[in-house]
């Protein structure tokens, strides 16, 4: 259930997926979301799950952004699309913003994760992230750093 964070907005990096990327990532961004939300996250000690926990209305925005970028594509998913906008509203709702994670402008993460995607699939990633060393060596960010606020009605994000 891995969530590709290869640029600083989540607008940038589903425009950088491949179509076969782009359909996981909105998958797995569903399925995390759900995931989050259950009282089976207790139980799980997992790096992918933990960088985003407390960030839910975050990973709305990711998954409205792959969503919207595979319909642009001329996948239509509008279903998943008005899902996570769903999901956004109910957290801005109760939250009263939307919590971006400290670790979204962080260059180690980007970098590993496009390293990552260029060892899974060099056709394609190679020349987006040219020198890019392919090496599947994910970085998981710790839980210890603040999170970033921003106001409920900037939707620029996505």
């Amino acid at each position: 259930m891995k969530i590709y964070i290869t640029h600083s907005t989540f607008k940038e990096c589903a425009q950088a997926l491949s179509n076969k990327d782009l359909r996981q990532a909105r998958l797995n961004a569903r399925d995390l979301l759900l995931f989050l939300e259950s009282d089976y996250v207790q139980d799980h000690n997992l790096p992918w799950r933990d960088m985003w926990h407390g960030h839910e209305g975050a990973l709305c925005l990711y998954g409205m952004a792959v969503s919207y970028e595979r319909h642009q594509r001329g996948h239509p998913d509008m279903v998943i699309f008005q899902s996570f906008e769903r999901h956004r509203k109910q957290h801005v709702k109760f939250r009263r913003s939307v919590v971006f994670p400290w670790w979204l402008e962080d260059d180690k993460l980007h970098e590993t994760h496009r390293a990552t995607l260029a060892f899974q699939d060099p056709d394609h990633y190679a020349r987006l992230f040219p020198g890019v060393d392919p090496q599947p060596a994910l970085w998981w960010p710790p839980k210890k750093k603040p999170p970033i606020y921003t106001d409920p009605t900037d939707e620029e994000e996505f």
